[in-house]
């Protein structure tokens, strides 16, 4: 289990930045969800639900990033610390 904030929400897709303190590594759970995209939220001290995680596009997440940094500066000052761009996960109710 993991417990990450959500710098943006669009409808009800909830992004999440694959962080991981601006270090050299994406965090593990972001690997977990790589491999295996079935998750379970808790959001806003509502019951667990089912949601299935993916990759924001370059397209999608170039906006995304945008917004989130424009709203949250601190996160474009973690991407200035790696090589590695921090990749954005959307998490969308599960069909």
């Amino acid at each position: 289990m993991a417990m990450l904030t959500s710098p943006l929400q669009e409808n009800d897709t909830i992004v999440v930045v694959a962080l991981g303190g601006g270090g050299t590594r994406h965090p593990a759970w972001y690997l977990n969800v790589l491999e295996t995209p079935d998750v379970t939220v808790r959001w806003k001290g509502d019951a667990r639900r089912p949601m299935i995680a993916s990759i924001a596009g370059e397209d999608t997440r170039d906006r995304m990033w945008q917004i989130i940094t424009e709203s949250f500066p601190d996160y474009a000052t973690w991407q200035s610390k790696t090589d590695r761009q921090l990749p954005l996960v959307l998490l969308d109710a599960k069909q």
